[in-house]
């Protein structure tokens, strides 16, 4: 069995700007930490340059967080942390797949997996013993044949190096905006530490045809945590590939598999739709006792489409239209996908329930929840004063806070334009109308009269599908949480109701209606 530790390692502080070596970390509180024999810090320390904290800083008992991960290196292996509580490791460790023990004697046994099925020893190699069981499997028996790329090793890397390390090789294989590389490459990231969020974006690619989009979409099942590409696939396989393995959903060509006209079709949009959001679970009858299992569909998912096909697939993702246009590279070096995943391996378990997480400004509860990971992961860059990066935290701070307002800008254009809104206008004029005394009543407003405006000022239908326009209006209403009441004039809106009032304002504050902000204008 092999192992990975941490040699002794010494805690500074910068005092002086200076380059630091690649090797070194850059801890929470601001201090680096280093291999002592790694760079001369005696003699910098003696020429002002750093402050030495601590030094013989023995392994740390939490250094290695995660589960049982699976590697390919000429054979099928398992590693995972070793030694310590909760899974927590001052080590890992690596074993083969196909390794048993005898419960009578402890005796340890290999027998290869033989092309993912699993071969249990027909007695104990132990010449003494010679028990013909019974055998406990020291491998996840789950992950004997995994579907999704796997790491060769564990590569120890720095963090902000390994971000360095994909953003130029995605640099190299996809056209896209200077910004959208960076935020691409902490998706990534991201999705290694996919058990750290409650809540995750999906990242969707628009374009025609040979446009990059499925380029995208096979580079991300390179180098993100378990990516499966979809091509086709059962409601069952679906499900349980999330629920078992947690998995980055990866769909291409999605507006011909998400259709709602088949089962598999139906299955993945319902995915979609939830799956944004731990504990949002799928359920189905299994089995011959029709008991309902639960499944859940929560994980990082990459998407790519012609279109938006749905409009609650676009409010939770980040969107990249791109355009045409040649890479430097085509054809994509799977040696250096190799090296990039057994670095991301490292950096999962090095860092996997470390990161404080980092909750974004916006007004918008779902751009909070879509951001989340992103912050979380650019903190890596903070305090990284005299090391050399391909960013700064300021500056990747600031490429996700303009992604931010122009979500909240695209948003704030539907919103506005929007039925919900137009009905709205039609309120804030009529009220302005019932002030002055040119309608029926001073304090209320019939439904009549506010699908009269809509018909006349708005330019709508007598009727909208199936459905006259006065109940369309009594239907949006009671949706925004404005009641009605019956008179003789009709349903009317009353406008001395408290709730009303209160209702009516935040409403407004939402579709920016009134205070001179009306429908139609761009922010």
């Amino acid at each position: 069995m092999e192992s990975y530790t941490n040699s002794t390692r010494t805690i500074f502080k910068l005092t002086s700007d200076v380059t630091l070596p690649g090797s070194c970390e850059q801890l929470k509180d601001g201090t680096f930490i280093i291999d002592s024999d790694d760079a001369p810090l005696d003699r910098m320390a003696e020429d002002g340059l750093i402050e030495i904290l601590e030094e013989n800083v023995p392994s740390n008992k939490d250094m290695f967080c995660g589960g049982t991960e699976v590697i390919f290196n000429k054979e099928l292996q398992f590693i995972k942390p070793f030694h310590g509580l909760n899974g927590h490791g001052s080590e890992l460790r690596k074993d083969k797949m196909g390794t048993w023990r005898c419960k009578r004697c402890d005796h340890t046994m290999y027998v290869p997996i033989d092309n993912g099925r699993i071969v249990e020893p027909f007695e104990c190699f132990n010449d003494v013993c010679g028990r013909k069981g019974p055998f406990e499997p020291l491998f996840p028996k789950e992950l004997i044949k995994p579907i999704w790329k796997l790491p060769m090793d564990v590569i120890e890397c720095t963090p902000t190096g390994l971000y360095e390390d994909i953003y130029l090789f995605v640099k190299e294989y996809l056209i896209l905006k200077p910004d959208e590389y960076h935020i691409y490459t902490l998706w990534i990231m991201a999705s290694w530490l996919v058990d750290d969020f409650d809540t995750c974006p999906y990242l969707l690619f628009i374009a025609p045809k040979e446009s990059g989009k499925s380029q995208a979409i096979i580079l991300l099942q390179h180098l993100c945590y378990r990516a499966v590409l979809s091509i086709s696939v059962t409601p069952a396989a679906l499900f349980r590939s999330i629920e078992l393995w947690h998995i980055t959903l990866l769909i291409d060509e999605a507006e011909s598999q998400v259709r709602m006209d088949t089962e598999s079709g139906q299955a993945l949009y319902g995915c979609l739709n939830g799956g944004y959001k731990r504990d949002s679970y799928a359920i189905r009858i299994e089995g011959d006792n029709k008991i309902p299992t639960t499944y859940e569909v929560f994980g990082f998912k990459g998407i790519a489409s012609t279109k938006v096909f749905h409009p609650t697939l676009e409010s939770r993702s980040i969107i990249f239209n791109m355009t045409q246009g040649k890479p430097k590279k085509l054809i994509i070096n799977k040696k250096d996908t190799n090296i990039l995943r057994s670095k991301l391996l490292y950096w999962r378990f090095s860092t996997l329930n470390k990161l404080p997480l980092i909750l974004p400004e916006s007004r918008s509860g779902r751009i909070i929840e879509m951001f989340i990971s992103l912050f979380t992961v650019a903190q890596i860059f903070k305090n990284c004063c005299g090391v050399k990066t391909v960013i700064t935290y300021d500056d990747l701070e600031k490429i996700l806070k303009n992604k931010i307002k122009e979500l909240e800008g695209l948003r704030r254009e539907e919103e506005v334009e929007s039925v919900d809104a137009q009905v709205l206008q039609a309120i804030d004029k009529l009220e302005e109308r019932c002030k002055e005394g040119y309608t029926d009543e001073m304090n209320m407003i019939k439904i009549m009269e506010i699908a009269d405006y809509l018909k006349h000022e708005r330019g709508w239908e007598e009727e909208i599908g199936k459905e006259k326009i006065n109940t369309t209006v009594g239907r949006k209403l009671k949706v925004m949480g404005l009641r009605t009441k019956h008179t003789m004039y009709g349903s009317v809106l009353d406008l001395t109701n408290e709730e009303t009032i209160v209702c009516l304002k935040q409403l407004k504050e939402r579709f920016l209606i009134g205070s001179g902000v009306g429908v139609g204008i761009k922010i």
